[in-house]
């Protein structure tokens, strides 16, 4: 069930008494923290791989990555391969020169270009057999109002919004500190001493 932003405003306001319109701003400041104490998301979707096309940029996943950690190539059977080597952009371009034939790609590499950054498999792929990648990695919550969290964090979001609520009324109150504390616990419930939530997979098959 997606979470929405009214419905997590609606409930901050009915436990804190108040009557906040908007929860724009309550929800990038708490994406913000998050991001600050060095919390990430992971994510992984499945991309569609085209024959002799070497090069696929950012843009075109539905993730935003911040980082790729793992690409595993998956055959026509839906079979994953083992984890590609990452590679430096000299030696990708070292398989180049080579002009190895369409395949499995083995390696791959992420190198920036003026607009974003681009993933490059090496060898080329052969799509016929190995039509899909899967990527995983870190994932940044856009800045913006749709909620990408799932179901299991609304109570973190709906704490995290009484504290910032109560944070524009009285930044040093008793509501203020209790309603962090609270955040505090909710977070402690869904990272322990882990730096990452796992975000679900995506898929454009």
């Amino acid at each position: 069930m997606a979470l929405l932003i009214a419905d997590i405003l609606s409930e901050a306001n009915s436990r804190t008494g108040r009557a906040e319109s908007s929860g724009d701003t309550f929800l990038k400041g708490i994406l913000h923290d998050l991001s600050s104490r060095g919390l990430c998301l992971e994510a992984e979707e499945t991309l569609a791989l085209v024959t002799d096309d070497c090069d696929y940029a950012f843009s075109t996943f539905t993730n935003k990555f911040k980082r790729i950690k793992e690409v595993v190539i998956l055959d026509s059977n839906s079979v994953p391969s083992m984890p590609l080597e990452e590679i430096s952009w000299k030696r990708y371009k070292e398989r180049l020169s080579e002009n190895l034939s369409n395949g499995e790609p083995v390696e791959f590499c992420i190198y920036p270009t003026l607009l974003n950054e681009v993933l490059y498999l090496s060898p080329k792929p052969n799509a016929t057999n190995y039509p899909y990648a899967k990527i995983s990695g870190q994932l940044k919550h856009n800045d913006t109002i749709t909620i990408i969290f799932d179901e299991k964090y609304r109570e973190l979001l709906i704490e995290g919004f009484c504290w910032k609520i109560e944070t524009r009324y009285n930044v040093d109150g008793e509501k203020t500190k209790a309603r962090f504390e609270l955040y505090e616990i909710e977070i402690q419930k869904i990272f322990g001493s882990k730096n990452t939530i796992s975000f679900g997979e995506y898929s454009d098959i």
